[in-house]
């Protein structure tokens, strides 16, 4: 699906130019059913609560990998098998952004450019929560 993989790749210029994942984007995204690739992954929001590891490790795996590559976008919370927003909760309570900051700050270091975090409270018609 080279379109995918074009499209995604102009998402990751786009986000790392400034510009915000907006509502519509994702609703796009799922909507048009993009598939995972170099670029973008797709994590349930449960990944963060079920996983056998620390979650803190599995976020910091996927910004290490999209960091050796071409760096990519990753969106917790939207499930791939359904194509919608799952949402997702920062393990123990409080900012889930500032978790995400958190989990990455031992690697922050060695990441040109830097990884940002936006968290949305909630989406469009796709949305639960954020």
């Amino acid at each position: 699906m080279p379109q995918d993989t074009q499209r995604t790749a102009e998402l990751l210029e786009n986000l790392l130019s400034g510009e915000g994942l907006t509502p519509e984007m994702l609703d796009a995204l799922l909507q048009d059913q993009v598939i995972e690739d170099l670029h973008l992954e797709y994590k349930h929001g449960e990944v963060l609560e079920k996983t056998t590891e620390k979650p803190s490790r599995m976020i910091r795996e996927y910004v290490s990998g999209f960091a050796n590559g071409a760096g990519g976008v990753l969106l917790v919370g939207v499930d791939e098998d359904n194509w919608c927003v799952t949402g997702c909760k920062a393990p123990g309570g409080g900012s889930l952004t500032r978790w995400a900051s958190d989990c990455v700050s031992p690697i922050a270091g060695y990441l040109s450019p830097p990884p940002v975090f936006k968290t949305r409270k909630s989406f469009t018609r796709t949305a639960r929560y954020w």
